[in-house]
């Protein structure tokens, strides 16, 4: 199992110490389960250690949204000196760190210059999934352009710049608009090492209760079997191995980054 704490106001939490119970609970009902973390990366090295010292945590995802803070009238404008925190804030936690996008996705230039400073983990979290800046202009009252409301790469091409792009030793998970078996299916096939899944529990939870999420998750777990086994794959890895058909926007992608279209189809990373 594994329990993803997301909050928007984590700084506070560690901050003031408000709010400690709703994270220490995680653990507490979770005890051998795997918990990670989640803080901004405009967080301080000592705030993310604060996080991940509150949740008991595995390991710690920085979250990058600057499309978010942008539309947010609280949101921090000032990006300066972004990446050199990243790194300090990986050097001080004392678990392992994530890189994770919120939804507008990770393009190739991104992986490159986080591997170029010793980042291994990654998490596109493309666009196509929940659109926080269309959320913070609704929440402010903000007309959002229809060129900004479809800002973001999607995940389907950020995890293609990652095939291109990371080792193979690297971790990459695939959020971002993920909401059936199939589309699990795909973000396999494309190389994702896990998959993330948000909106589709929270409404069930919300709407129906915990035993309808629960039943999904089951009912997505044995459709992705039932993919595994028409496509020949005993697990989940073997999908990348299997022969891909690109067509419309996404083949214009392809060849507008220059990639192989036939060997891309068929290259996988063992």
């Amino acid at each position: 199992a594994k329990i993803r704490q997301k909050s928007g106001n984590n700084e506070k939490n560690v901050r003031d110490g408000s709010g400690i119970a709703s994270y220490t609970v995680v653990r507490e009902e979770l005890a051998e389960g795997l918990v990670i973390g989640n803080i901004s990366a405009l967080a301080t090295p000592a705030q993310a250690q604060a996080a991940v010292d509150m949740l008991q945590a595995d390991a710690l995802e920085i979250h990058l949204n600057a499309a978010q803070e942008l539309w947010m009238a609280e949101g921090d404008k000032d990006t300066c000196g972004l990446l050199a925190n990243l790194v300090q804030i990986r050097d001080a936690v004392s678990v392992p760190v994530i890189v994770k996008e919120t939804g507008c996705g990770i393009a190739a230039e991104q992986y490159e210059l986080l591997l170029e400073q010793g980042f291994t983990a990654f998490d596109c979290a493309g666009a196509g999934g929940t659109n926080f800046p269309a959320i913070e202009a609704k929440r402010q009252g903000v007309e959002l352009t229809e060129e900004f409301a479809a800002w973001g790469v999607p995940t389907c091409w950020s995890l293609l710049d990652a095939q291109q792009t990371l080792p193979e030793n690297a971790l990459l998970l695939a959020s971002g608009g993920i909401r059936t078996a199939g589309d699990a299916a795909r973000a396999f096939a494309l190389g994702a090492d896990a998959v993330g899944i948000t909106a589709p529990l929270l409404r069930l939870v919300m709407e129906q209760g915990i035993d309808a999420a629960v039943d999904y998750v089951y009912s997505l777990a044995e459709g992705l079997q039932k993919y595994m086994l028409l496509l020949g794959c005993l697990t989940p890895k073997e999908l990348r191995d299997v022969p891909l058909i690109v067509t419309g926007e996404t083949r214009d992608f392809i060849a507008s980054r220059g990639y192989e279209l036939a060997k891309l189809c068929r290259w996988r990373r063992g």
